[in-house]
Parts: C-alpha cells; sequence; structure tokens
C-alpha cells in the first residue's frame, strides 16, 4: 500500500525543528515527517502516513498540522 503524502512544505527546517516535526506526526499516528533538500525544486517537506482513504487521511492531517501548529512551529512559508 502506498503512503499518504500530506503537509507539502517550501520552507526550510533544520535538523532539530525537523526532529520535533517528526516526533508530532508519530505522536498523531503518522510515519515521518521527510527532510527533502534537491536541485531545482522548492519542496523542502513533507509529512507521510498510513494511505487508508478518506476520512481518515484528512483527519491525520489536520491532526498533525493542528499539533504543529500548537507547539508555535512556523511550518509553512508566509
Amino acid at each position: 500500500m502506498s503512503e499518504f503524502i500530506f503537509g507539502v512544505t517550501s520552507k526550510r527546517h533544520d535538523a532539530a525543528i525537523s526532529d520535533r516535526l517528526d516526533a508530532i506526526c508519530r505522536a498523531e499516528g503518522g510515519n515521518a515527517f521527510v527532510r527533502y533538500s534537491a536541485p531545482g525544486t522548492d519542496v523542502k517537506g513533507w509529512f507521510t502516513g498510513p494511505n487508508m482513504g478518506h476520512p481518515f487521511d484528512t483527519a491525520l492531517a489536520a491532526r498533525v498540522i493542528a499539533a504543529v501548529v500548537a507547539a508555535g512551529i512556523e511550518y509553512y512559508d508566509p
């Protein structure tokens, strides 16, 4: 089964913030925060979780993003 990818961001996060994002994602039932860097792309990271379909995927994404906001982490570029 494929992974559910959500919360794609173009904001660059350092290793410490990436570790916090990963821990938040896992605590909410997701798999990981993926930190990404490649030439020619603005994508810098995303969250992954089990692909269970709607409404489970939507609920996971909402929980993770809400927890990131509650932690005071600026996840997206303004």
